[in-house]
């Protein structure tokens, strides 16, 4: 409908569904990785339910509250404490038939690395086992470990946050250094190695 006064028009569209009809606010949610709640609004002439997909059970939940009509439904979403973004289904069903499916998008953390021993560590020129702790959210990857003095222990397992690295003893006169780069995601932390002569 196109309403015109003088030379300004504004226009409204009306949209009339079939007698059983099934209307919702939003066929899209997205809620942080902290989670939080949220509200679907449903127009219906008939008996709804709701139906939360089984992939998404664990981590949205209903709020049942005195003041909740048929009409609106108030969920609660978990904190998402995984890189990965994940999503869910909310399907709200007629009693004819009809649904409306609701998709949850939830984003995940963001990536955290975390060294927690020195970023400088020094070792004898006998060499040895070196023992470096990080915190993650995710897999770490190791790099610059390529150098013919420095190796990945085959001796000790890597845990998911505890690298062990072999160092081969110095028999020459110089002292000698390399920079280990531990990588979970776009972050990155360094430690640098100083062997004595």
């Amino acid at each position: 409908i196109t309403f015109t006064s003088g030379d300004k028009k504004q226009t409204v569209t009306i949209r009339q569904k079939q007698k059983d009809a099934l209307i919702i606010t939003s066929n899209k949610v997205e809620i942080g990785c902290q989670g939080g709640d949220f509200t679907i609004e449903a127009e219906s002439n008939m008996t709804l339910l709701y139906e939360i997909g089984s992939d998404a059970k664990s981590w949205i939940t209903p709020i049942e509250t005195k003041g909740l009509t048929r009409s609106s439904y108030s969920f609660s979403v978990k904190n998402n404490n995984k890189v990965e973004r994940r999503q869910g289904t909310i399907t709200i069903k007629g009693s004819n038939g009809l649904t409306e499916k609701v998709t949850v998008y939830q984003s995940g953390e963001e990536y955290s690395l975390v060294l927690t021993t020195d970023e400088n560590m020094i070792i004898g020129s006998e060499g040895g086992l070196l023992k470096i702790e990080l915190k993650s959210n995710s897999d770490i990857k190791v790099e610059a470990i390529g150098l013919d003095w420095l190796r990945l222990s085959e001796t000790r397992a890597m845990t998911a946050y505890t690298v062990y690295i072999e160092v081969d003893p110095n028999e020459f006169y110089d002292e000698r250094n390399a920079v280990i780069t531990f990588t979970s995601g776009d972050k990155k932390q360094t430690v640098t190695i100083r062997q004595k002569q």
